[in-house]
């Protein structure tokens, strides 16, 4: 049942009564004071709530419209960005990424000539084993000079012009996206910023209101294509909105801190990478980005192997880039006491640290597995609160 016409500035006096058929009392409760309680119709939809959730890794194969860019979830299938294939044997991988002549964000600045025997052109999934994504008209923004070549898609050359094209991807599909040739001309006008932005929009600025078309914006000329807002706006409104109704998000997975080989800060993701859907996974600064979105608190991990040169750059990331309103929880590693696979990798460094460190202790492996860990943690809180300063507690 539900109760009208209380007075919110003060505490209420309400009592149950039970009726019958013929409306007479045949029960009363005792009488219930009801503290006053107002809500803040300007407070984030999930001020109240009592539920955190992870956040999974972008990957081609994934359910979830995290990013209107899905070149930010591509990978090769392997673990790489890129598949190197053979244009005579017709490989679709040959497995020579180390041979990829890449910038640091991963975009090949040069390709093989017609007759290397190892490859001739790289490949990357955008869908793949996925039937649950937007269908419709997808805009690929780049820069340079080439020639790219998509399958599972129909490029509409109507829409398309240098530097854009436009493809339709239908239903029970998959999506990939391949560079034939780059810097035909030697200019360094390699083929590079790829974007591949889903269907639709939003209405207004409202970072939430999605919408497929114009038509479903009350007013058409409030309509926004994503073509026109994805540099302010990362994320899918979808998303935005299922993530709203959470208190906290948690990034271990998102940032692959399980698989972290990180060390130094260089080693981090970076907002330029051509793909988040690696080994590095999201940047920082995105996770801080979604947070501030939908006024959440991260749950932050740090990598268990990086240096305290890292861990101060990531706290005065945090610091200058968190809405000040918001909380966060902190976290090194995840699961060290855990010798599952694949937590087993940072549990057995920690413990040959320990054991470095503290080469005559005698004690047990998972000891020095844990006694390093626990120095590592409080070293890393003592320089989060440094960098924090009096706005820590």
């Amino acid at each position: 049942f539900g109760l009208t016409g209380l007075d919110t500035s003060r505490a209420n006096q309400v009592q149950v009564n039970a009726l019958d058929d013929a409306g007479t009392v045949v029960a009363e409760s005792s009488v219930v004071t009801l503290a006053a309680i107002t809500t803040n119709p300007n407070a984030a939809p999930n001020e109240k709530s009592a539920i955190g959730v992870n956040m999974t890794g972008l990957a081609y194969w994934s359910t979830q419209w995290a990013t209107i860019d899905i070149m930010k979830h591509a990978s090769n299938g392997g673990g790489k960005l890129w598949a190197t294939g053979n244009a005579r044997t017709g490989a679709y991988n040959t497995g020579d990424q180390d041979l990829i002549d890449a910038d640091e964000n991963g975009w090949p600045k040069t390709l093989p000539a017609a007759d290397d025997p190892n490859f001739h052109h790289v490949t990357t999934v955008l869908y793949q084993d996925n039937q649950h994504y937007p269908v419709g008209e997808y805009t690929i923004l780049y820069e340079g000079e080439g020639q790219l070549q998509y399958f599972g898609v129909t490029r509409l050359p109507e829409k398309s012009s240098p530097g854009k094209d436009v493809v339709r991807l239908d239903a029970n599909s998959f999506f990939h996206l391949r560079i034939t040739q780059t810097d035909p001309n030697n200019t360094g006008e390699y083929i590079r910023n790829v974007r591949v932005l889903v269907p639709g929009g939003i209405c207004g600025a409202d970072p939430m209101a999605y919408a497929a078309t114009a038509a479903e914006c009350g007013n058409e000329a409030d309509f926004a294509a994503f073509e026109q807002v994805y540099n302010d706006l990362s994320f899918h409104p979808l998303f935005l909105q299922d993530m709203a109704k959470y208190r906290s998000i948690r990034f271990m997975q998102a940032m692959r801190v399980n698989v972290s080989g990180q060390s130094v800060w260089s080693d981090r993701a970076t907002y330029t990478d051509a793909s988040w859907g690696l080994e590095a996974g999201i940047p920082v600064e995105m996770a801080v980005e979604l947070a501030n979105q939908v006024q959440a608190e991260p749950w932050l991990n740090v990598p268990l192997r990086v240096d305290d040169y890292y861990m101060r750059q990531y706290a005065q990331l945090v610091k200058a880039n968190l809405d000040s309103n918001l909380s966060f929880h902190l976290e090194l590693g995840n699961e060290i006491w855990n010798n599952a696979y694949p937590y087993i990798f940072d549990a057995i460094w920690a413990r040959e640290q320990g054991q470095a460190r503290w080469p005559d202790a005698g004690v047990h492996d998972f000891m020095y597995r844990l006694n390093y860990f626990g120095m590592r943690s409080s070293q890393m809180c003592e320089i989060f609160k440094d960098e924090f300063g009096e706005e820590s507690d």
